[in-house]
């Protein structure tokens, strides 16, 4: 076989790894439907962290030794549907159902910002943009395009 067919039949230079403690918690969260934090529904990653936004509203965020060290939100009917970390610092924006959006600070768990009325739509995508961490972009389900600042 060629190089490249190894490659694109997962023999050679890709390489799957599960990430079983996180694997297994979410797979336990599923479990508990009615009261549990919801199935995943978004995922980002940072240097530090990797955010699991679920379809109860909450984020969970897993430190590289798959260990929850924050549950952003609180449990509800608003879907988490667009989450993403900021590069140059500890902070999440996460992107509603209901087309609210949200940027938490990681490290305390604090709300920092929330903009009711940033989609028309659920959020479809969120990121912040640059290194900063005062500006990112929205898209919604209806094709609406908003640029927040967080001030």
């Amino acid at each position: 076989a060629t190089p490249r067919r190894d490659a694109l039949t997962g023999r050679g230079a890709a390489k799957l790894e599960t990430l079983a403690a996180a694997s297994r918690q979410l797979a336990k969260n599923a479990r508990y439907a009615a009261h549990g934090p919801g199935l995943p529904a978004a995922l980002a990653v940072h240097a530090k962290f990797v955010a699991v936004g679920t379809s109860r509203g909450l984020t969970l965020v897993f430190d590289h030794f798959q260990e929850v060290r924050r549950v952003l939100g609180t449990a509800c009917e608003d879907g988490v549907a667009a989450v993403d970390l900021a590069r140059a610092s500890d902070l999440a924006a996460v992107g509603h159902a209901s087309g609210v959006v949200r940027v938490w600070d990681v490290i305390k768990g604090g709300l920092l910002k929330a903009v009711d009325d940033a989609c028309a739509a659920p959020a479809a995508c969120i990121r912040f943009v640059g290194d900063g961490d005062a500006t990112l972009v929205a898209v919604d389900g209806a094709g609406g395009v908003a640029k927040i600042v967080v001030q």
